[in-house]
């Protein structure tokens, strides 16, 4: 779902963020070669810290909110890595 999404968007997926509040969610990211970000509440976040510590997120924040600002801040390098095609 995530690839076919990449296509209908004409968006790479080095190029594309997976945002989520699971640690499913990073992984999916990962598989197919986007940064990741993990959001969500504190204990949220050390539950799924756990789950993926052979393999954490870009970034871990607070909120979709909070992920928005600090891309468009620049305070966090744009993805470019090798994806999945």
């Amino acid at each position: 779902m995530l690839l076919a999404a990449c296509r209908d968007l004409d968006v790479s997926p080095r190029d594309a963020w997976m945002v989520g509040d699971r640690a499913d969610d990073v992984r999916a990211g990962k598989a197919i070669g986007a940064a990741t970000a993990l959001v969500g509440s504190g204990d949220r976040r050390r539950t799924s810290a756990k789950e993926l510590a052979a393999s954490p997120p870009d970034l871990v924040i607070d909120s979709v909110a909070a992920f928005a600002r600090t891309l468009r801040a620049g305070t966090f390098p744009p993805p470019r890595r090798l994806a999945y095609t």
